[in-house]
């Protein structure tokens, strides 16, 4: 538990930022206000810019003391158009803390109080970074009707915890150096591999974040004074599985491209299974690409909030390849129909927009990013192997078969399975994924497993 508690303050440091001043034909006139609000109980600090009479934009920051003044620099470039409103959260910056729960379906329901109050009987826009990309998602998933559309900007918690932390350490361990980079690629297996079994077994200790979550006394005690600790806890006790199909509204999702934070393949699974979503990856950029890359960030969002995006339509080939095979080939890439997948001996495949009978992996890692596998009686083949599965739809008996490997599944759904998953010295992540059974009810995926 000690170490989980210094992994999250740590966290919350890393996404802290600093504020920038921003200007636009001069200084701003920014306008603050307080209200009490009803969920929290307590005083709210809100900012405001922009003429009341325009549509309103809500902005939504993450971690970090420096609260609304994230989108300092944000808030004159689309004051033009937009009355633009941004808020600290409770526990956050000026506004005051609480004994409530600063979970994303509080801040939800603080985010339509907001609406209510500055935006009565009108529809809004609203742009979340962060924590606040969570926050804003489970808003747009209770409030659907109340949201025009939605910005996502690199979202922290979608996955589960173990893949979240997974990602964080290896960024960390992640060199700039080519030379060193060289070294890094050797080690990176073992790395992955050391970074799996940690997780694996920080998971076997006893966990009380729930218990301190929804324990007054205990969040009295324990956590009043650590607002980013209690925000960030409840942040990872989340499941958004339910919320992606709830926010149907247009939506863009901005991800930097080298976050260490939170991983491009978050940004990839919401827009695979959100409805009405597109992604646009800044180049360059890391967590907080609104300060990093602001002249791309403002370039990036503008045209989406004054008109809806366009959709895109992938290709897809009509007629399936028989077989594709990748034999002890480094960087190995597909995309398309296949009636079977083999891989075997290929560190570094990628795999994407693939729909196949039966897929199997030997001795090689993988990342495969929106497949659908239909017909075979085992869906996945493993063996000492690494997957890391994004957006999968999956129909078959047997979902997977793993000896000695390391199965990472964010976005899963298996249909007519009887078993999960069989085999043995195998590690498995689930994130946000579903197993449905044949009466329509459905078991949720979102833990550790271990096969011995």
């Amino acid at each position: 538990m000690i170490v989980a508690r210094m992994f999250w303050l740590w966290l919350a440091l890393l996404c802290t930022t600093t504020s920038v001043a921003a200007t636009a034909n001069g200084v701003p006139v920014f306008q603050a206000e307080r209200f009490r609000s009803e969920t929290f109980q307590s005083e709210i600090y809100t900012v405001h810019l922009g003429q009341r009479s325009k549509p309103m934009v809500l902005l939504i920051h993450g971690l970090g003391q420096a609260g609304w003044t994230d989108w300092q620099q944000v808030m004159p470039a689309l004051s033009e158009h937009y009355f633009v409103l941004t808020f600290d959260l409770p526990g956050f910056g000026k506004s005051a803390a609480s004994n409530v729960m600063y979970s994303p379906e509080q801040y939800a329901r603080l985010c339509e109080e907001i609406r209510q109050r500055f935006a009565p009987g009108k529809k809004i826009q609203v742009i979340g970074h962060s924590l606040g990309g969570a926050v804003a998602l489970q808003y747009a998933a209770q409030y659907a009707r109340q949201i025009e559309k939605l910005v996502l900007v690199d979202v922290a918690g979608i996955v589960h915890r173990s893949v979240f932390m997974q990602h964080v350490m290896k960024a960390s361990l992640r060199p700039d150096n080519a030379l060193l980079g060289g070294v890094y690629q050797w080690l990176e297996p073992g790395l992955s591999r050391f970074g799996a079994g940690l997780t694996r077994r920080l998971e076997q200790l006893p966990d009380f974040s729930r218990f301190l979550l929804e324990n007054p006394l205990a969040r009295e005690q324990l956590l009043h004074e650590r607002s980013n600790l209690q925000a960030a806890l409840a942040l990872i006790e989340t499941n958004f599985i339910d919320t992606f199909s709830k926010a149907d509204m247009p939506t863009l999702i901005v991800w930097g491209e080298h976050d260490p934070v939170t991983a491009l393949r978050t940004g990839k699974l919401l827009k695979q299974k959100m409805p009405n979503a597109s992604l646009q990856t800044l180049s360059g950029a890391g967590h907080v690409p609104m300060k990093s890359h602001f002249d791309a960030f403002i370039t990036t969002i503008k045209p989406f909030l004054l008109q809806p995006p366009t959709p895109t339509q992938q290709a897809s080939s009509a007629n399936p390849l028989p077989l594709v095979r990748c034999h002890k080939q480094r960087g190995f890439f597909f995309s398309g129909k296949a009636t079977r997948i083999e891989l075997e001996s290929c560190p570094d495949a990628r795999l994407e927009h693939v729909e196949t009978t039966a897929l199997q992996i030997m001795n090689s890692e993988a990342e495969v990013f929106d497949v659908r596998i239909r017909g075979a009686q085992t869906a996945v083949v493993l063996q000492r192997s690494r997957l890391t599965l994004t957006a999968a739809d999956i129909s078959a008996p047997l979902g997977f078969q793993a000896e000695d490997s390391v199965l990472d599944v964010a976005g899963l759904e298996l249909h007519g399975a009887t078993a999960l998953w069989q085999g043995s010295g195998s590690n498995g992540f689930f994130s946000v994924s579903r197993r449905w059974r044949g009466d329509g009810s459905s078991e949720t995926l979102h833990d550790v497993f271990r096969l011995r």
